[in-house]
C-alpha cells in the first residue's frame, strides 16, 4: 500500500517540481507528502489555493440554506462554463488555422539551421585550408630542394582546391538562405496575429480555471473526504478544459482514495505531460 502511495505521490512530486509559479509552496507539499507516506503517516498536508478574482464566492455547504448564495454560485459557474466552452471552441479553430502554417514553417526551419551549421563547418575548413595555403607558401619560399618544392607545390595545390570548393559551396548557401528568409518570414508575419489573439483565448481561460477553484472548491471536497465530488467536479471540467494539469491532480487523489489506483496513477502522468504547455499559456 505504501509503495502504491510513494509511486503516485512521487510521479505528483515531479510535476509539481516543473512549475514555475508555484514551485517552491507545491513542491515543498509535494515532498511533505511523500516523507508523511513513507513513515505510514496518513497526509493532511494540502497544497495552497489559487487567489481568485471570486473572493466573496467560496463554495457553500451541501447543508446551506441560504438559497440566494447558491443561485449565486450556479449563475456564477454557468457563466464560466459557457466562457470555457466558447474560449475551446476559438481556441481550436485558431490551431487550425496555426497548424499549417507551422507545418510550413518546420521544414523551413529546419533546412535553413542545417545550412546554417554547413556553412559554419564550410568555415572550419576553408580557414584550415587558408593556413595550409600559407604553410606551403612559406616553404616554397625558403627552400629550394627540388622534391621538397614539388611536395609543397602538390600540398598547396590540394588546399588552394579545398578552399575554393569550400568558399563555392558557402556561396551556394548564401543564396538558399536569401530565398529562405523571405519564406520564413512570410509563414511568421501570418502566424503573429494567431499567436496574440491564442495568448489572448489562453489569459481568459486561465482566469476561468481559477476561477472554477474557487466556486468548486476541490481541497474542501477533499478535506472533508467526498472523494466522489470531488472526481465528478475534476472530470467535468477535464471535459470543458482537458488541458488543465491541476484538474487531473484533483482527480487522480480522488481516484486513488475511492480505490481507482491506475487511473490515480495515469492523471498523475498526465499533469506532468501538460505543465510545460500549461506554462507557456499561463
Amino acid at each position: 500500500m505504501i509503495r502504491w502511495q510513494a509511486a503516485f505521490w512521487s510521479i505528483l512530486v515531479a510535476a509539481l517540481g516543473a512549475q514555475t509559479v508555484r514551485a517552491g509552496s507545491q513542491a515543498a507539499w509535494g515532498a511533505q507528502v511523500v516523507a508523511q507516506i513513507a513513515a505510514g503517516i496518513p497526509s493532511q498536508v494540502k497544497p495552497a489555493p489559487a487567489r481568485s478574482r471570486l473572493v466573496n464566492l467560496t463554495e457553500p455547504d451541501p447543508k446551506a440554506k441560504d438559497l440566494d448564495e447558491l443561485a449565486e454560485h450556479q449563475s456564477r459557474m454557468r457563466e464560466i462554463v459557457e466562457t470555457a466552452t466558447k474560449n475551446k471552441v476559438q481556441r481550436d479553430k485558431i490551431e487550425d488555422r496555426r497548424r499549417p502554417l507551422l507545418q510550413q514553417l518546420a521544414p523551413l526551419v529546419a533546412e535553413r539551421s542545417a545550412l546554417i551549421k554547413n556553412r559554419g563547418d564550410l568555415e572550419k575548413l576553408a580557414k584550415k585550408a587558408a593556413q595550409e595555403i600559407d604553410r606551403q607558401d612559406g616553404i616554397l619560399n625558403t627552400n629550394n630542394d627540388p622534391d621538397v618544392v614539388n611536395r609543397a607545390r602538390n600540398a598547396r595545390f590540394d588546399a588552394q582546391r579545398l578552399y575554393d570548393r569550400c568558399d563555392a559551396e558557402a556561396a551556394a548557401i548564401n543564396t538558399r538562405l536569401t530565398v529562405l528568409q523571405p519564406l520564413i518570414g512570410g509563414v511568421e508575419a501570418q502566424l503573429v496575429p494567431l499567436n496574440t489573439e491564442l495568448a489572448s483565448l489562453m489569459k481568459e481561460v486561465k482566469q476561468c480555471r481559477i476561477d472554477w477553484v474557487a466556486i468548486r472548491n476541490p481541497e474542501a471536497k477533499f478535506a472533508r473526504a467526498d472523494y466522489e465530488a470531488l472526481f465528478h467536479a475534476a472530470d467535468d471540467w477535464i471535459r470543458l478544459d482537458p488541458d488543465y494539469p491541476d484538474a487531473y491532480l484533483w482527480r487522480g487523489q480522488a481516484c486513488w482514495e475511492i480505490g481507482r489506483r491506475e487511473d490515480g496513477l495515469q492523471d498523475a502522468r498526465k499533469a506532468m505531460e501538460l505543465w510545460d504547455s500549461f506554462q507557456e499559456g499561463a
